[in-house]
């Protein structure tokens, strides 16, 4: 990687992957208790229990995210690893409709039985050259680094 690509490694999409999946996961579980989700035997019923999985995660998501996916095209994660997601073609910002297609493409395919798998190949495409998931690929996004105030952006 040079320095005048602004595309992010590897190593720093995953730790800002880590730190978003902590605090969402951290969000989801303290909301157990209040909203009561949990509280009776339907709710363990396969089908309740997915549903309500994937509604709480994404819930906790957007709560913890939104105001930054919509202002800045960041989550947590990458705003504390100084990293944003831009379109691909021209690196402008992406609109809040494809942040959440985005999102959503790996939320279903990880809510999904057997089909969860998927996740890991959407994953995988991180290591062909242009460093995109299926995500990115499916909205036009790339992941790039916000540039240190002094620099040039080109």
């Amino acid at each position: 990687m040079s320095a005048t690509d602004p595309r992010v490694g590897r190593g720093r999409r995953l730790c800002a992957f880590a730190v978003d999946f902590i605090v969402t996961a951290v969000v989801a579980f303290i909301a157990l208790w209040p909203l009561g989700l949990f509280e009776n035997e339907q709710a363990y019923e396969p089908s309740q229990l997915v549903i309500r999985i994937v509604l709480l995660i994404a819930g906790s998501y957007l709560l913890v995210n939104g105001w930054y996916l919509h202002t800045r095209g960041q989550t947590v994660g990458k705003r504390m690893l100084r990293i944003c997601m831009i379109a691909h073609t021209d690196g402008r910002p992406l609109p809040l409709w494809k942040l959440l297609a985005r999102t959503c493409s790996v939320l279903v395919l990880a809510a999904i039985p057997l089909v969860g798998v998927l996740v890991i190949v959407d994953i995988l495409f991180i290591f062909t050259r242009q460093r995109r998931c299926l995500h990115d690929l499916l909205v036009g996004s790339t992941v790039a680094r916000i540039p240190q105030v002094g620099q040039q952006s080109s």
